[in-house]
């Protein structure tokens, strides 16, 4: 699988063999939904510094990891879990997805870091309808956690601004 620079959303993840994977086929599908529903015809480009482009290629990275990737025996990523932090992922704007970084937990989901400063959010997405965020700013005696639906996502906005301090 290879990450392309493309003026369409609907090709960001591109395969060079003939037949793509199931992740493939759900992206074109979900992207080419979300572009129908919010009306999306327009030109999108991308750079190579795009935040998007590393958000992805660490996401192919995670994909790839196999049984015991942590020489503990951690399963490999749920794939669902893959295609719920792809959907969240299209729904966040380039500014949303700097200072971000996805690392894996052992028990086969994907946690979403933001640090900031002294601000630090961790989202980790429990199933592919909800997650359990940890908000956390010493410097305010700020640490919050909670659970909410992904498809909450005015909520999931709203802690990442709180992190980016916009």
């Amino acid at each position: 699988m290879t990450i392309i620079q493309t003026q369409s959303t609907q090709s960001l993840i591109d395969t060079k063999s003939e037949e793509d994977t199931p992740l493939q086929r759900w992206h074109r599908i979900d992207v080419h939904k979300q572009e129908s529903r919010l009306g999306f015809t327009g030109y999108q480009p991308f750079t190579p510094n795009d935040n998007r482009i590393n958000v992805y290629n660490m996401i192919r990275e995670l994909q790839a990891l196999e049984t015991n990737w942590d020489q503990c025996g951690a399963p490999p990523i749920d794939p669902k879990i893959i295609l719920a932090v792809l959907i969240l992922v299209n729904d966040l704007s380039q500014n949303q997805l700097r200072n971000l970084d996805i690392v894996p937990i052992a028990n086969g989901t994907l946690q979403l870091e933001w640090d900031c400063g002294p601000r630090s959010l961790e989202i980790e997405l429990e199933s592919c309808s909800s997650m359990r965020y940890l908000k956390w700013d010493p410097g305010h005696d700020i640490e919050e956690e909670g659970v909410l639906p992904l498809a909450d996502k005015q909520s999931i906005f709203r802690l990442i601004k709180w992190v980016l301090d916009d």
